[in-house]
């Protein structure tokens, strides 16, 4: 039986936390030793104490909801659709002839690039930053959607139409489930792309959220508080990651324990 140590401090986590806080004391140590410039490499300690400045005046937080709430709001208009095409894509022969060309024409085009298109028609306007942030992931879920649907065995199909399923049942207790796996890579790939749009394009024509934040930081040359916008930025990527494993983990316990036996986990 586990150990309390080792439930509160599983191995997993300790290589990594040890990892960090040698590369932070080494950081810390070289800005100390003068062989960093500490004007253009603040000291790790430096950097935490402006975090805390940050926090405690409230603007932290003012600008890491904005971002997360922009991140939200972009995912979710990739998703829906995203996924509804994808699925739609691999399951009938005549919706993938017309949307496969499409898909693949506008696939390689970074999201980025679409922005001057979306300030045409939005100007610059949360919509259209929104957008923005929205097209490449959509794209992306649309073909993991479609081939998770075409990577399906035949087997389980046949499976399932044998025990009564047909239509709407064969759908939502045989397809969908079995999509899953690779349903969700095709999520957090896409929510890593988004994450890194919407701060590239709060960078270029938002005055609030963490790009915005980082990019005026470097303009004025706080350079602590910029080092924090990236701080933040990362953390905030591996919160949201995590967040989406567990709630692939909640929708999919077969899919961990799998792992598990595995070894993977």
């Amino acid at each position: 039986m586990p150990s309390r140590a080792s439930r509160l401090f599983p191995r997993e986590a300790i290589i990594p936390l040890a990892t960090s806080l040698l590369a932070l004391a080494a950081w810390e140590a070289l800005v100390d030793s003068g062989l960093l410039r500490a004007a253009f490499f603040p000291a790790p300690t430096n950097i935490a104490r402006t975090i805390f400045d940050l926090a405690v005046g409230g603007e932290l937080w003012r600008h890491a909801g904005t971002t997360l709430a922009r991140l939200m709001a972009s995912f979710l208009m990739a998703s829906v659709p995203g996924t509804a095409l994808g699925l739609a894509m691999g399951w009938w022969m005549g919706m993938r002839t017309a949307a496969d060309p499409l898909v693949r024409l506008l696939f390689p085009i970074p999201s980025i690039a679409f922005f001057p298109v979306v300030i045409f028609y939005l100007g610059l306007s949360e919509w259209g930053l929104l957008l923005t942030a929205a097209i490449t992931p959509f794209l992306l879920i649309a073909v993991q959607s479609a081939a998770a649907v075409e990577s399906l065995e035949r087997t389980l199909l046949e499976a399932g139409r044998n025990y009564g399923a047909s239509g709407r049942r064969l759908f939502l207790q045989v397809i969908l489930p079995a999509a899953l796996p690779r349903l969700f890579i095709g999520y957090r790939l896409a929510l890593g792309v988004g994450f890194i749009v919407t701060v590239a394009v709060e960078m270029i024509a938002a005055k609030h959220g963490l790009g915005g934040f980082l990019w005026h930081s470097w303009q004025i040359l706080r350079i602590e508080e910029m080092y924090v916008g990236l701080v933040l930025i990362g953390l905030l990527g591996i919160l949201v990651t995590y967040g989406l494993e567990a709630l692939a983990s909640r929708l999919m316990p077969w899919q961990a324990d799998m792992l598990r036996l595995k070894g993977q986990r």
